[in-house]
């Protein structure tokens, strides 16, 4: 039988804990730096801030305070603690480690480097580092992965600061109306087509009158019900004149299932984008409203969903019109010298401007809830299952909200 050497394990001292830091800390956002990341908050953190204003005088004997008001205040971290746990047939996996170990063109096994217990590991560590970056930036309203009791993401923290502190606008001059939409087939009516390319995304930020509701199944095969007033779709331009809403960016980023619809819209509304019609516009728009210190920072960061810098890709390849392979290419993201970060689990349609060191992850990699178990049950109760459970704790806090910038999709 694999072995399975795994029946306790915490963080301290033990190799495949490792997982634990590599869910939280070693995720694609910490290893770019976009974040701070403070890693010994076990209950509750505290982040002070002060600002103020400078103001040069000429040199004088006497001392003169320049008489204004240093802006000293606080923010918090609270890291949730979350749990992931999951139970698998031993036969079945067994049978799925062996196969995973066979040699190319034998029929033979070969002495696997590595336990029964790591792979199950494996299995699920790419699932759960992306779960956990989604619920970090997206919180839990929009992560069908997450069931935790609260958690709010740091996006939607940057949005509510919009009416205190943060620098935050909807998006210019993308407005767009829609007449109709039709259930049955996902249809959307619109005047003109002629901005749009398949594979856009479109979020919908107003509806005139009545409503149309998703029903798209989730990940877990459970029904869904939901208006489809400030969800996002991929779209496929049908005609001259509909769209064809076919995936949720925001319920379905982890899969490809087609959304499906109820109840027909008839009195239209306002749809928002950004594509390769406008994205150069929408950047420019950016990049004129960041401070001065931003344009020379390397550790200031445009951040970006993936269709954003799709739409930046093609733009830059279709503008090359003398350059061999323009489209082929790959293309340098930057804007103006700016970092331009891709940001897979972003929502749609939506750019935040921000330093590494305003923005802030906490977690406590040594709290003994922050673990991974994995146990074979067959030699306790005879029952053949393998168990995993990981322990781990995250939350997310902006700080001098002022030097941040948001945009997003709003009516």
């Amino acid at each position: 039988m694999a072995k399975l050497s795994l029946t306790s394990t915490t963080y301290a001292g033990e190799d495949i804990a490792g997982f634990v830091a590599s869910t939280v800390i070693e995720n694609d956002s910490t290893a770019r730096g976009l974040y701070t990341v403070h890693e010994d908050i076990k209950y509750k953190g505290i982040i002070q801030v002060v600002d103020d204003v400078v103001k040069l005088i000429d040199p004088a004997a006497a001392f003169t305070d320049q008489a204004t008001t240093a802006d000293i205040s606080e923010k918090v971290l609270t890291p949730v603690q979350m749990e992931f746990h999951k139970q698998e047939d031993f036969s079945n996996l067994y049978k799925s480690w062996n196969s995973s170990k066979l040699r190319a063109g034998q029929p033979n096994n070969y002495n696997a480097p590595k336990d029964l217990a790591d792979f199950m590991v494996e299995r699920y560590l790419t699932k759960i580092r992306a779960a956990h970056e989604r619920l970090f930036w997206l919180g839990k309203a929009s992560v069908q992965e997450a069931t935790v009791t609260s958690y709010t993401g740091l996006i939607p923290k940057l949005i509510t600061g919009i009416a205190t502190d943060v620098s935050g606008t909807k998006l210019t001059d993308t407005n767009y109306a829609f007449s109709a939409i039709t259930a049955a087939t996902g249809v959307m009516t619109v005047v003109s087509t002629a901005n749009f390319r398949s594979g856009d995304v479109i979020s919908i930020v107003a509806l005139s009158t009545g409503t149309t509701t998703e029903t798209t199944t989730d990940i877990f095969g459970n029904a869904t019900s939901v208006s489809v007033l400030g969800q996002s779709y991929v779209i496929t331009v049908a005609s001259a004149t509909t769209l064809v809403l076919k995936r949720n960016i925001n319920k379905q980023q982890t899969t490809r299932g087609t959304a499906t619809f109820a109840t027909n819209n008839t009195g239209g509304g306002t749809i928002q984008y950004i594509n390769v019609s406008n994205v150069a516009t929408q950047l420019a728009a950016v990049y004129a409203q960041l401070d001065y210190t931003a344009y020379s920072d390397p550790n200031f960061n445009l951040m970006v969903p993936m269709h954003v810098a799709m739409a930046y890709q093609t733009k830059q390849g279709e503008l090359a019109t003398n350059q061999l392979g323009a489209l082929a290419e790959s293309k340098t993201m930057k804007y103006n010298g700016m970092n331009l970060q891709v940001m897979p689990f972003f929502p749609a349609n939506t750019i935040v401007a921000a330093h590494q060191k305003n923005l802030h992850m906490g977690t406590d990699l040594l709290s003994d809830k922050n673990q991974l178990k994995v146990v074979y049950t067959g030699d306790t109760t005879a029952d053949e299952y393998v168990r995993l459970r990981c322990g781990f704790s995250s939350d997310g806090q902006y700080t001098n909200g002022g030097e941040i910038s948001v945009f997003y999709p709003l009516a």
